[in-house]
């Protein structure tokens, strides 16, 4: 996975709350980045918890709750919103109605957060 998807994951996780095992100690090995071979978030590394928002829907759907981000298909482009804590707002190029853009958006807008709670 590359280092940009692994930080927007980074920075969704903080907007929600999430803790990503980094622990060198809890089964993720010596250079972990608390990512595993697939490029999910590993929550907990011993009971195989995964996290991915990018990939999966259920991910998605929780950030778009938490977060009260709303999402709108419109002429070809998904659209991702949201006024938690201020106005966030994400465009992206979908013609072909593919979830994996609409989880993108979601989490673009989710990363955003993140980044503005890390500050």
């Amino acid at each position: 996975m590359k280092d940009s998807n692994i930080n927007l994951l980074q920075l969704a996780a903080i907007a929600v709350g999430i803790k990503i095992d980094k622990s060198k100690t809890n089964g993720g090995g010596h250079h972990n980045t608390g990512v595993d071979s697939n490029g999910d978030a590993v929550i907990d590394w011993h009971n195989g918890i995964t996290w991915n928002p990018c990939r999966k829907p259920k991910d998605a759907f929780q950030l778009m709750m938490l977060l009260k981000i709303s999402v709108v298909f419109d002429d070809g482009k998904v659209i991702a919103t949201t006024n938690f804590p201020n106005e966030i707002k994400i465009e992206l190029l979908n013609p072909f109605n593919d979830p994996a853009i609409v989880y993108r958006a979601i989490v673009l807008v989710a990363s955003k957060i993140g980044s503005l709670m890390k500050q």
